[in-house]
C-alpha cells in the first residue's frame, strides 16, 4: 500500500496522501524493538448503522444505490457502514512540524485465531470489527512522541502467518512511514499489542510469501517495500535478506509463479505518477501506461475472475488485467467525492458473503463517511 495517496502537497495539511512526497531518505536502523499496547475503546451495539432490519445493502448518497458505474455482469452493495465510528480530522497527529490527518488507508479481513471480522487502518488507529457481535473496538496505536518508536504514519496491513520469519505465533503486519524515526515494520499480536519488528525506513507495503514461491530464496519469508528519494535505500527486501530491486515500489503482491505485480512511483515529476508492472529477475516490465493517479493492488486471489491482477485507482476505479496484459474496467465512481483506498478479493463465507467477492474501502472525508463495498460477478 502506498504512503503516497490521494492529493497534492499542502504543508498546512499533510495527509496520508502526500507524506512520501517530502520524505527524503528518513528512517533509522539499529533501534531495539519497542512495544506499545493499543488502547481499546468499544462502541456497544450488535448491529451497524443501516442494518437494524437485518439488511446489509445500505444506501449511497441519500438513498441512491445505482450511482456506481458497473461493467456488464457485475453488481455491488454496501456490505458494511462504519461512518458512526469515523470522524475525519485534518490534524490528527503532529509528525514533527507536519500535521497528519486520519484518512483511512487500508483494511484486511481476519479470522481464527483472531475473531471473524475486519480491521481498518484509520490514521494511527485500527477499527476492529467483530462480525459475530457487530461491535467495533477502537485500537489506538498513536505514539506519545513523534519520530521515536512509531508508528507515526501507518500505511499497510497484512496477516502474519505463524511459523514464518522465525516467529511461531500469528499476528498482523503493519507498515509505517515518518518524517523522522517513527517508521518501519510493526507486528500486532493476538493480544493487540504492537512491536516494531524491523526499521529499514519508510515501509510502503508488506506481503508474506506464504507458499515460498519467490525464486532463489528457498524459504517462506515476508517481503516489504522501502520507499525513499535515495534509490540506494529504496526497493523490495525480505526480512533479514537482500533486496530484490533498488526502485521505489509503492505496492506489491507476490504471484503464484514467484513473480510480483508492483506499482512503481516517480517522485521527480509533478504531479507524481505511478505505473503497474511485473517484477521478475530483478527488473520491472511495465504492464500499463504511466498515470498521475495513486493505484493500489487488490489483495487476495483474483484468478477466479480470469485476472492476473486487479487494482483500485484513485479516486474510485476498479480495474482488472488478464495474463496478456489487457485491461478492463469493472467499476467507477461518477464523481470525485468518494475515494477508494484499498481492496481485497475474498471467497464465499467471509463476512457471510454468499459468493466470491471484491471488497473495497470507500471514504468521503467531507462527510466522515466510511464504508466497505462488495462487488460480485453474476
Amino acid at each position: 500500500m502506498s504512503l503516497l495517496a490521494y492529493s497534492s502537497i499542502d504543508l498546512s495539511r499533510i495527509s496520508c496522501a502526500v507524506l512520501l512526497l517530502v520524505l527524503s531518505g528518513c528512517g533509522r536502523v539499529g533501534f531495539d524493538p519497542a512495544s506499545i499496547i493499543g488502547d481499546d475503546r468499544t462502541r456497544d451495539g450488535g448491529v451497524l448503522p443501516g442494518q437494524e432490519d437485518g439488511s446489509v445493502t445500505g444506501s449511497l448518497d441519500a438513498g441512491d444505490t445505482s450511482q456506481i458505474n458497473l461493467a456488464p455482469t457485475w453488481s455491488y452493495e454496501i456490505l458494511l457502514d462504519f461512518s458512526d465510528d469515523f470522524t475525519y480530522t485534518e490534524t490528527d497527529f503532529m509528525d514533527g512540524l507536519f500535521p497528519l490527518d486520519n484518512t483511512p488507508t487500508d483494511f484486511i479481513t481476519i479470522g481464527p485465531p483472531f475473531h471473524d471480522g475486519v480491521v481498518i487502518l484509520v490514521g494511527r488507529e485500527l477499527l476492529d470489527y467483530d462480525h459475530d457481535s457487530g461491535n467495533v473496538v477502537h485500537r489506538d496505536y498513536t505514539p506519545t512522541v513523534a519520530n521515536d518508536i512509531g508508528p507515526d504514519f501507518p500505511i499497510d496491513l497484512a496477516f502474519a502467518p505463524p511459523g514464518m520469519d522465525g516467529i511461531s505465533e500469528p499476528g498482523i503486519w503493519l507498515t509505517s512511514g515518518s518524517f523522522g524515526a517513527g517508521d518501519g515494520l510493526f507486528r500486532i499480536d493476538l493480544n493487540w499489542g504492537i512491536t516494531r519488528q524491523s526499521t529499514p525506513g519508510n515501509v510502503s507495503f508488506v506481503d508474506p510469501d506464504i507458499a515460498g514461491v519467490v525464486p532463489g530464496r528457498n524459504a517462506k519469508v515476508t517481503y516489504l517495500g522501502v520507499v525513499s528519494s535515495n534509490l540506494a535505500q529504496a526497493g523490495i527486501e525480505s526480512l533479514g535478506g537482500p533486496r530484490l530491486i533498488n526502485e521505489n515500489i509503492e505496492d506489491g503482491k507476490i504471484l503464484s509463479d514467484g513473480r510480483m505485480i508492483v506499482i512503481t512511483g516517480d517522485f521527480d515529476v509533478s504531479p507524481r505518477t505511478t505505473q503497474i508492472g511485473i517484477l521478475d529477475n530483478g527488473s520491472v516490465t511495465p504492464m500499463d501506461a504511466v498515470v498521475p493517479e495513486t493505484q493500489r493492488i487488490v489483495q487476495g486471489d483474483v484468478s477466479v475472475y480470469g485476472a492476473l491482477g486487479m487494482v483500485v485507482q484513485a479516486p474510485g476505479v476498479l480495474r482488472s488485467m488478464d495474463s496478456s496484459g489487457t485491461w478492463s474496467e469493472i467499476a467507477r465512481e461518477p464523481t470525485t467525492n468518494w475515494q477508494w483506498s484499498s481492496a481485497q478479493a475474498v471467497p464465499a463465507g467471509v463476512l457471510s458473503v454468499d459468493s466470491q467477492s471484491i471488497l473495497v474501502l470507500r471514504t468521503q472525508l467531507a462527510t466522515s463517511q466510511l464504508q466497505l463495498l462488495r462487488f460480485w460477478q453474476e
